[in-house]
């Protein structure tokens, strides 16, 4: 069964200058690994760790494609563990208005959903889970903002197709590489079937890869 964490900040003293008011939106997370989508080493233990995410402002960043990853998404990336991450997040102060930490799906296959709460200075939503096993790779959405600053009205929603991304935190290149880590760390980088260009990769050779997840975020509870 899903468990759910659900921290509210007071809000920043500044005006609303966004979308008015606080807004609910259902997060549903959908995994779609299977073996016909990714044949390459497909491991007979494919699971997903728990999801974790947060509604914050423009000027927190959990994750960003090229960027370095901090010290929680690196632990998340590559052992799936919720506590870093969660702290991290406690630690941005009126930056995060709302987190949610939702259990791990025991396949390769499943979904997760539960509610995530919005306001005018919390508009962005970011989310993330743990490809396992693997090396250090992931899944996520990064400062989607849920706000529409030309009309400055809330968006009805959005569905996200996911692929995996490297936290550039472990060489490993295969779903049950042992742990090396990588010194120093690389930027994360989304893979593909020539990215790590190398033949080694459980990735490698696939001309476009499958979505392997979804997110979808819905306007109300």
């Amino acid at each position: 069964m899903a468990t759910l964490g659900f921290v509210l900040r007071s809000p920043t003293p500044t005006p609303c200058t966004q979308c008015p008011g606080t807004q609910t939106y259902n997060v549903k997370f959908t995994t779609l690994w299977t073996e016909q989508a990714y044949p390459r080493e497909y491991p007979g233990d494919a699971h997903w760790s728990g999801l974790v995410g947060e509604s914050h402002d423009s000027r927190y960043i959990m994750w960003n494609p090229s960027g370095k990853a901090a010290r929680g998404i690196e632990i998340m990336a590559e052992t799936g563990k919720q506590s870093i991450l969660l702290s991290e997040m406690a630690a941005q102060g009126n930056n995060v208005l709302a987190t949610i930490a939702l259990s791990g799906i025991g396949s390769g296959t499943g979904n997760r959903s539960t509610n995530l709460r919005l306001d005018c200075d919390h508009s962005q939503v970011s989310l993330v889970s743990m490809i396992a096993p693997s090396p250090d790779w992931f899944v996520g959405i990064h400062s989607v903002d849920m706000c529409n600053t030309a009309t400055f009205e809330w968006r009805d929603g959005d569905t996200i197709d996911l692929f995996p991304y490297n936290a550039g935190t472990d060489d490993g290149l295969k779903f049950d590489s042992s742990n090396d880590d990588t010194n120093p760390k690389g930027d994360i980088t989304r893979l593909t079937g020539s990215m790590p260009n190398n033949a080694q990769s459980s990735f490698y050779g696939y001309q476009q890869l499958q979505r392997i997840a979804q997110m979808k975020l819905t306007k109300g509870a």
